[in-house]
Parts: structure tokens; sequence; C-alpha cells
């Protein structure tokens, strides 16, 4: 609902399209900013089908992998 607020007067949008959406996933060593690494990331593509309601395409999951220094 936000996204369609900001879009709306700038660009039309079609409530019937296909929604192209990403999942990210990001694992770290910890919650503190100061002290702690991010050390995988991973991204998932996908298609959703807004009028039957679900997912049509799932893409390949890419990953980022970093070593952490601790």
């Amino acid at each position: 609902e936000l996204v369609r607020r900001r879009l709306s007067g700038r660009h039309s949008v079609n409530e019937d399209a296909d929604i192209l959406g990403v999942v990210l996933d990001v694992e770290t060593t910890g919650f503190r900013v100061e002290k702690d690494e991010v050390f995988d990331l991973a991204l998932w593509y996908f298609r959703f089908d807004r009028a039957n309601r679900n997912v049509v395409w799932l893409g390949e999951c890419e990953r980022f992998l970093n070593k952490p220094s601790g």
C-alpha cells in the first residue's frame, strides 16, 4: 500500500500485473553494529501472480559469503 501511494501521480500502477520481488536473507555474527559482521547474504528473486495470489516463478538463490575477521 505504501509503495502504491508513493507511485501514484508519478506512475500508473497496473493492478493485474505480476509483481517481481526479492527475498533478502542476512546472516550476521551477532547484533552489535560496532563489533559483529555480515557473513552470508542470500537473494531469491520471485514473480508473484496477483490474480491467482501465488508465486509463479522462483529464481536461483544468489549467495555472497564473507569470512568473518574474528
